[in-house]
């Protein structure tokens, strides 16, 4: 094979990138209807996660936040 004709050749069959066409999701890049429900489970999992540990360190930040203020308010008084 000449190198022009390497060159017009999508990278992943030049061998730049190998990527055997099975790994690549739903063979072409499509999703089927159940990983796409699959994946959009899994998403609504982890932002519930986050949410719930973001509130729970703003509740704890802002207990130990209010604690500091109202020691500081005691000793200066």
């Amino acid at each position: 094979m000449s190198d022009v004709r390497l060159e017009q050749m999508h990278p992943i069959k030049r061998g730049v990138i190998q990527v055997p066409c099975e790994s690549r999701v739903g063979g072409g890049g499509r999703f089927s209807e159940g990983q796409l429900i699959q994946g959009l489970r899994d998403l609504l999992v982890i932002v519930g996660v986050v949410i719930r540990l973001g509130c729970r360190l703003a509740v704890f930040f802002f207990i130990l936040l209010f604690r500091i203020v109202f020691k500081v308010e005691l000793w200066c008084s």
